[in-house]
């Protein structure tokens, strides 16, 4: 029905306008110095594309593992050290409600748990 199709075309829209923003967030962020050691901005960018592709999450779960990547994204610019731990804690959390549920074989599974504990060390947040 017309109404159904509205609301689908208002969550491609969000979603369209939350992967630009996670996107421009991640781009601003320092390119790694050495190109054989992936930086946050590279393992970010990685862990987004993931969660993008991923056809184990839904719409609604990608949506927020994304403002997750972006809040991981923003942590730098926390003024307090306990405030980034509280981003990273909430971002951990989250990823793990969500990926509990999917199956073993998803790739963002595996993903996320080589690419998180990478990001937040190298954020300087505890693991």
């Amino acid at each position: 029905s017309r109404r159904r199709h509205t609301r689908l075309q208002g969550d491609w829209e969000f979603r369209r306008v939350l992967f630009r923003s996670v996107s421009n967030t991640v781009a601003q962020l320092p390119s790694s110095p050495d190109p054989n050691q992936p930086g946050v901005k590279e393992l970010l960018s990685q862990l987004q594309e993931i969660i993008e592709q991923e056809k184990e999450l839904s719409s609604e779960d990608k949506a927020d593992l994304l403002e997750q990547v972006k809040a991981l994204a923003e942590v730098q610019q926390a003024p307090e050290q306990n405030q980034k731990e509280g981003l990273a804690r909430k971002a951990k959390k989250m990823f793990e409600a969500t990926l509990k549920s999917l199956p073993e074989t998803a790739k963002i599974v595996d993903a996320s748990a080589k690419l998180l504990p990478m990001i937040l060390k190298l954020l300087g947040l505890p693991v």
